[in-house]
């Protein structure tokens, strides 16, 4: 099952923490987050961890990425601000993968940078 290793206040998570899904929980199964909590929600710093191997490590604010981040996928790491889990500037890219194949990968994502549906943005610049 689910397991939640940390800090408590009344009851809640609360401060620092990980938060593993088990398997009863469809949508984030095999996922983890580890960092702060404030009353239950994922809230300061933090690291998401998703069950394809991503990672998302920034900012949260009620439970979602809110402010700088950075995520990484496919060994390309993304970095942006967000506002409530919508990344909401162009991202920079960092990889030591060619710019060809990074294009490739986001083609196969549909056009979009990432496969988790958080990112919606066509529009990129590649740092070296």
């Amino acid at each position: 099952g689910s397991s939640y290793t940390g800090t408590f206040y009344k009851g809640m998570y609360h401060g620092k923490g990980t938060f593993t899904w088990g398997k009863e929980n469809k949508k984030e199964k095999n996922e983890k987050y580890t960092g702060e909590y404030k009353y239950s929600k994922k809230e300061g710093n933090g690291r998401y961890f998703f069950k394809n191997g991503d990672v998302f490590e920034g900012i949260f604010f009620d439970g979602n990425p809110h402010g700088e981040g950075r995520y990484e996928s496919d060994d390309i790491v993304y970095k942006s601000f967000w506002r409530n889990g919508q990344m909401v500037e162009k991202p920079l890219i960092e990889s030591q993968k060619s710019e060809d194949e990074i294009k490739n990968i986001i083609i196969n994502n549909g056009g979009k940078i990432w496969k988790n549906g958080m990112l919606h943005w066509r529009i990129y610049t590649i740092m070296r």
